[in-house]
């Protein structure tokens, strides 16, 4: 896996379920599908990487998304952590996000678009239409 970051383009999926040290994720795009789980405390760094398709690391125990890639052209799913913020979400989800089954109390940091669905139900606080609106321009339906 080590060796496969390190090449500038990454063709195909990958499965993470242990923590990389920043300075082997070298690539700087993904083609393919990133997953990302084994109860992970820390996010690895692919703040860089352009991910072309899905990008889960749902299912782990992440407080932050500090290290997510910047751009998913997929879905984006963060379910099932303990985030209480979305800082450090990519900017841009081409298809749907998701952040539900969290403890957030805010939605500050959530991506600027995300091109289909944005899912943010079952959180510490109850979300509204209007309080995704705030912060993120989705394409199609809002879940809260």
């Amino acid at each position: 896996l080590i060796e496969l970051l390190s090449q500038p383009i990454v063709s195909g999926d990958i499965e993470i379920n242990q923590w990389i040290e920043p300075e082997y994720i070298k690539c700087k795009a993904i083609d393919g599908n990133v997953n990302i789980s084994g109860n992970l405390i820390e996010l690895p760094n692919f703040s860089n990487v352009l991910i072309t398709g899905n990008f889960n690391c749902s299912n782990n125990k992440f407080t932050s998304l500090s290290g997510a890639p910047i751009k998913v052209k997929g879905n984006f799913d963060c379910s099932y952590n303990k985030l209480t913020y979305l800082y450090g979400s990519p900017e841009y989800v081409g298809k749907s996000f998701s952040c539900y089954f969290n403890q957030l109390i805010s939605l500050e940091g959530a991506p600027e678009t995300v091109g289909k669905n944005f899912y943010c139900y079952r959180n510490k606080v109850k979300f509204t239409i209007k309080d995704v609106n705030e912060v993120s321009s989705v394409g199609q339906k809002i879940f809260v």
